[in-house]
């Protein structure tokens, strides 16, 4: 567990710098994840599709500001959480 989370820190490091290769490994760690979560929470296989990309395509806009993050997976499904929450407050408006 140990040699996970510091393997991890490194990943997140690299990500700050700019690592796409660091991206990818992150991705493929937690994107089914953090896509069955999301399915959890919206019961739409498609939203639950988009919102996922739109949760890394955040984290790769925002890589500069990981420096700080202590537990990565953590983060990703509160974003994730929060995503979720904010596109269907969002289609909600519309239809209003």
């Amino acid at each position: 567990m140990l040699t996970k989370s510091i393997d991890e820190e490194l990943l997140v490091k690299e990500l700050t710098l700019g690592s796409q290769k660091a991206f990818q490994v992150l991705f493929m760690r937690y994107y089914p994840k953090i896509r069955g979560f999301v399915y959890g929470l919206v019961k739409s296989e498609q939203d639950a599709e988009d919102i996922s990309q739109e949760v890394f395509s955040k984290v790769w806009g925002n890589r500069d500001k990981f420096a700080d993050v202590k537990n990565f997976g953590a983060y990703l499904f509160i974003l994730s959480k929060n995503t979720a929450f904010n596109t269907y407050r969002k289609i909600k408006r519309k239809t209003i």
